[in-house]
């Protein structure tokens, strides 16, 4: 991996031609920051396994990276500085995420199998999620060339986070079909291959509870500007965290064989809360910042 990086910084160089005392390119535009500059920052990992595959870097076998890093507290956060001037800027940070899906699978008709023994129904899975994450911090940069190393402070904040679930089934359960073919639990997100047996029980509904996270946290890192306003970096960070998750619950319904009724069952799943204190982001991944 680091290997990797040097070469691509290394090659970067070749084609590239800056001014050392300026800090400009051949054409005069400045390569670090200045204020006023806004940035936009992402994970660069799924770029350089891309291009690792695409030029064959493992001897012709798939490149995969076995880092952990996790710089942008999760996929689609949108990750952002505004530099006050060439040495100090504010970060921020911003994920709203809604998410909904729906997944069907056919199963046996159990009603009409004897007839016709092609005959299904369909269960339906209906899954939706919500999280926020809102940050912000201070930064303050080093550095004379295009090795720039930047420390500070921010705080998060995390709203949410749940989830829900809901069932329903094509083979209903009754006095008719008291042991219904019926989807096997838990569905997977692939949409395809859901294996179906008999039941006298199945979940209908359920809920994780969103919650409430709050972060504090110092950083130290570095970037290298390998183009005009365009720059490879990482980042490690110690702090403190906490976090609390509600009360979710998961409901069921199942064929009473003495009352020959269906009866409904919710049970609560206790909520948790964590709290922790130490570093973070030690994988070692790097992220791809533009700066206009």
């Amino acid at each position: 991996m680091r290997k990797f990086v040097l070469s691509l910084i290394a090659l970067s160089i070749s084609y590239f031609s800056f001014s050392q005392d300026e800090l400009t390119s051949k054409n005069g535009v400045p390569i670090l920051p200045e204020a006023g500059d806004y940035a936009i920052g992402v994970d660069a990992t799924p770029f350089i396994n891309l291009f690792g595959n695409f030029i064959k870097i493992n001897n012709g076998a798939a490149f995969t990276d076995p880092s952990a890093f996790n710089f942008l507290d999760g996929n689609n956060t949108i990750y952002g500085k505004y530099f006050l001037d060439a040495k100090t800027a504010i970060r921020v940070k911003m994920n709203i995420m809604m998410l909904s899906q729906k997944f069907n699978n056919n199963v046996t008709d159990d009603i009409n199998v004897a007839t016709d023994p092609n005959a299904v129904v369909t269960d339906t899975w209906k899954y939706s999620a919500n999280k926020i994450i809102l940050g912000g911090g201070y930064e303050i940069r080093r550095g004379k060339g295009r090795l720039q190393g930047f420390y500070g402070g921010e705080v998060q904040l995390t709203l949410g986070g749940g989830t829900h679930d809901t069932y329903t089934y094509g083979n209903t359960m009754g006095i008719t079909d008291s042991i219904p073919t019926t989807t096997d639990y838990p569905w997977t997100a692939l949409g395809a291959g859901y294996s179906s047996s008999t039941t006298t029980a199945r979940v209908t509904e359920a809920k994780v509870a969103g919650g409430f996270g709050l972060g504090l946290r110092g950083f130290v890192g570095v970037e290298y500007f390998i183009l005009p306003k365009i720059s490879f970096g990482g980042e490690f960070g110690w702090g403190f965290g906490f976090a609390s998750v509600g009360t979710g619950s998961t409901t069921i319904e199942s064929w009473d064989f003495t009352t020959h009724t269906v009866k409904t069952t919710t049970t609560e799943v206790p909520g948790t809360s964590t709290m922790n204190f130490g570093t973070d982001n030690l994988g070692g991944n790097i992220y791809i910042l533009v700066h206009f």
